[in-house]
This record gives structure tokens, sequence and C-alpha cells, in this order.
């Protein structure tokens, strides 16, 4: 299923990304439109480690490729107002206590 995934870093600080859940990394590559007549510029695919951020009582996909703190992803969380991860992507306790 796709959630929204807040990115940090590598340029992408603050940008908004669907992708399919659970990942545990994040591989972004930017698409451009660029003349014919120019030669092709390669672009690096950007890698990003995902976590699961709690914030305001519920869970979002943060993409962090940068050094950041609970502060900075608060107030963009706050400020840009991804979706949260559905409860029902969210495992519950420790899975391998659960039969």
């Amino acid at each position: 299923m796709e959630v929204d995934f807040l990115l940090i870093g590598k340029g992408l600080t603050g940008q908004i990304k669907r992708y399919d859940y659970p990942r545990d990394k994040l591989r972004v590559t930017e698409l451009t439109v660029e003349s014919a007549n120019e030669p092709v510029i390669v672009r690096p695919v950007l890698v990003f480690d995902v976590i699961q951020h709690k914030f305001d009582g519920k869970t979002y996909a943060v993409a962090i490729g940068a050094s950041t703190d609970s502060v900075q992803i608060n107030a963009l969380i706050d400020r840009l107002k991804p979706q949260p991860i559905p409860e029902s992507l969210l495992m519950k306790g420790d899975p391998y206590e659960q039969k």
C-alpha cells in the first residue's frame, strides 16, 4: 500500500512522495525534462533511510538523508501535513511474541 513519505536531506527536504510501505530504504530519482540537443545528464539515485516518527498521536513515514532531529521533523509534519501511516500497516507489539 502506498503512503506519504516526508523527505529530509539531499536537496529534497520538505517534499512528500508516495511509495509502497513498509520499507527500510527509499531510493529516489529526480525526473527532469531536458533539451534533445543537449548531452544527457545522468542523475544519481538518492538513498534515504526510512523511520517511523510519532507526532500528535499519529505515526508518519519519514525518509532521512541528512542529520536531523525530532524538532525539525515535527515542524515539517505540522507545516506540510503528510498523511500518517494507516493503523492497519503498523505492527502491534513485538512480532516475535505474536502467535
